[in-house]
């Protein structure tokens, strides 16, 4: 779920790493640092949302309806700011 909620930051990143090629430390490692860390902050909510899943599958042995329909509003949700875009 987390991968295909996060198609688009991954690409986004797969881009910025492949463009850091040829450069060299620090400047490849400070790039690449904030590479990341955009990834971080733009896959959060998806990523605590993973965490919940996992939570609630431990829990109940089961993903509950209340946490697919979490994911269908986070893929609406994201759908909906790139159509903004």
């Amino acid at each position: 779920m987390f991968a295909a909620a996060t198609v688009e930051q991954h690409a986004i990143l797969n881009r910025a790493l492949a463009d850091l090629r040829g450069l060299l430390a620090p400047r490849y490692d400070r790039k690449r640092d904030a590479a990341r860390a955009e990834f971080d902050r733009t896959t959060a909510r998806a990523r605590e949302l993973c965490e919940y899943t996992f939570n609630d599958y431990m829990q109940h042995g089961e993903i509950s309806e209340t946490t697919f329909y979490r994911w269908d509003e986070l893929n609406v949700s994201q759908a909906m700011l790139g159509a903004a875009e």
